[in-house]
């Protein structure tokens, strides 16, 4: 099946899954979720997945990042620091203001 935040959207009102997709928390936390399982369940694929997920994420969402939550992350996969666990707890908690918005 789908990763749990895509089946969410996934089973949302076109317009509610639109917004949710859009920020760029979203594609944060994906990242996020490929950096755990990389981290869980070591093998080839993983490693890519990972890769690929960072790669995903737009200079757009970068600049969001450092203007909205002031810290030196997302960081690749190989740089995850404590700066990025900072940031994907805050990024949590904005989104799932969305998410409660969303499913409200």
């Amino acid at each position: 099946g789908l990763p749990p935040l895509l089946e969410l959207t996934r089973n949302l009102p076109a317009a509610d899954r639109a917004k949710l997709e859009a920020a760029p928390e979203f594609r944060l936390i994906e990242y996020y979720r490929a950096v755990r399982v990389a981290n869980s369940h070591i093998k080839g694929s993983t490693a890519a997945n990972v890769i690929a997920a960072f790669a995903f994420l737009t200079p757009a969402d970068l600049q969001h990042f450092a203007t909205c939550y002031g810290l030196k992350a997302p960081n690749a996969p190989s740089d995850v620091s404590f700066e990025d666990f900072k940031l994907f707890t805050r990024a949590v908690k904005y989104y799932s203001n969305l998410i409660n918005e969303a499913c409200g």
